[in-house]
């Protein structure tokens, strides 16, 4: 069995990179090229919608530039692939040294502060990195983090009163007004000598609870103001700025405070479709189901973890069937398998209550509309030639008339071969084909086949498609 999910893992990661098979690969050479020009404090927004590949990007960043540090000091698997793409992809570009830090920070917003999951990832991605764990001693920068976390993540104006009443004031204020400079030491710990600068990679912080989202923010803007600290966030900032709004108030004006934070919103370019749709086993090859899938994929606006879903649901639901020759299938269930049920697959990953509706005869709108879309009224034949009516010499013209081209003629088509699968039993003849209570079965028995446990199934490949 395979998961069709392109997961961010280590070999996929690389491999990705290696054969560009999402045909992302200028596109990160560009924004390599942007973090290696920074020589300040500096924050970039990665931003796009989830599932549109975030994680994937940024792990990749982070393979090429361990990588590139590691050239000098130690083994990174397929290091010799890597920088081979590399050098090819960027015409031998030197770079500055980064040392690349990736942080989670869904996986940590149970903490009662972030900065003690942050600096612990911060020790953790540079101890796993044999080459730079050789120029560092642990011990010292254990020793800064501990006091930097005890510090920040201690901070309450009690704090400060009770320090009042208990003659250590002043002592107190001091090591507040000493963190720049402990944080400053800290950086110096764990970038050795020959790396210019730590580049910090904070992921999925819009589905953070919003206080810990807020909280995270304000750590980084007030303590980590370092002129070799690039961060990067990976976010979809729409959803970033729900958060903030849940957290300050509905009227709170999240687009300008997040300005404060971010010096360069960059938007994640999009992979080659076409790539990444091979990649998970869909391939230019006239199949009409294939086909079918593509246009429902552009129709939907999905994106990457929705389209490898969607694949994968798509492909259960209809087994081996969408595949066998189409003369050896009757023409209503050609309609079934290469018209209907990539409709259905979408919806029920998108629109669960319109698909409950749609399945049960109560709404044909998703299937009427969809062809009506003008983008796709000129390859109608491509799906529908399966139920147009069939006169000699061209089964695409009745009398003279294109039927192809007139959107209520083919409304009509489609409306009472929904009514006549879902509404009505008997024999009826809707174009060339006959809906008999046969095919109304096979319909029932594969939508029978879907739901929300089966979709997680499949999330978790505990169903072989």
């Amino acid at each position: 069995m395979k998961k069709h999910d392109l997961q961010p893992t280590d070999d996929n990661i690389r491999n990705s990179f290696i054969r560009d098979s999402i045909g992302r690969n200028k596109d990160l050479v560009n924004f390599i090229k942007i973090i290696d020009s920074i020589d300040e404090s500096f924050s970039i927004a990665l931003d796009s919608y989830w599932g549109s590949g975030k994680t994937f990007f940024v792990k990749q960043v982070k393979m090429i530039l361990d990588t590139i540090t590691e050239e000098s000091y130690g083994e990174v698997e397929g290091k010799n692939q890597i920088l081979s793409t590399w050098r090819t992809l960027s015409n031998q570009m030197q770079l500055k040294k980064h040392v690349p830090i990736y942080y989670d920070a869904w996986a940590n917003d149970c903490d009662d502060d972030p900065i003690y999951s942050l600096v612990y990832q911060m020790i953790l991605d540079t101890e796993k990195n044999k080459g730079i764990k050789d120029k560092i001693s642990f011990s010292d920068v254990l020793s800064v983090a501990g006091k930097i976390t005890e510090v920040i993540a201690g901070f309450d104006p009690n704090d400060i009163a009770d320090a009042f009443k208990k003659g250590d004031f002043l002592e107190t204020l001091r090591e507040r007004k000493d963190i720049d400079k402990r944080i400053e030491e800290y950086i110096d710990k764990l970038l050795p000598k020959g790396c210019d600068r730590l580049l910090i990679i904070i992921d999925e912080l819009d589905r953070c609870n919003p206080e810990f989202a807020v909280k995270l923010l304000e750590r980084i803007k007030h303590y980590f103001n370092n002129d070799r600290v690039t961060f990067v966030f990976a976010v979809n900032l729409a959803e970033l700025q729900h958060t903030i709004k849940h957290h300050y108030g509905a009227d709170f004006n999240a687009s300008r405070y997040l300005d404060r934070f971010f010096d360069l919103p960059i938007k994640l370019p999009p992979v080659n479709m076409d790539y990444f749709l091979a990649s998970q086993g869909i391939y230019d090859r006239n199949f009409v189901f294939d086909d079918s899938m593509k246009t429902v994929i552009k129709r939907y606006n999905l994106q990457l973890r929705e389209i490898s879903r969607y694949i994968a649901v798509s492909k259960y639901i209809v087994a081996n069937d969408a595949y066998e020759d189409s003369f050896q299938i009757r023409n209503a269930r050609n309609v079934i398998i290469h018209v209907i049920i990539p409709i259905v697959s979408a919806l029920i990953i998108t629109e669960n209550k319109q698909y409950l509706e749609f399945v049960n005869g109560k709404d044909s709108s998703p299937l009427i509309e969809f062809y009506e879309d003008p983008e796709n009224i000129s390859n109608v034949s491509h799906y529908l030639g399966f139920l147009l009516p069939e006169p000699p010499g061209n089964p695409l013209v009745n009398s003279g008339v294109d039927k192809i081209y007139d959107p209520n003629y083919i409304k009509k088509l489609l409306n009472d071969f929904y009514n006549a699968l879902l509404n009505k039993t008997g024999d009826i003849k809707i174009g060339k084909c006959t809906i008999d209570d046969d095919e109304r079965q096979y319909f029932r028995s594969r939508i029978s086949l879907l739901s929300e446990n089966t979709i997680k199934m499949i999330d978790k490949n505990e169903v072989g498609v």
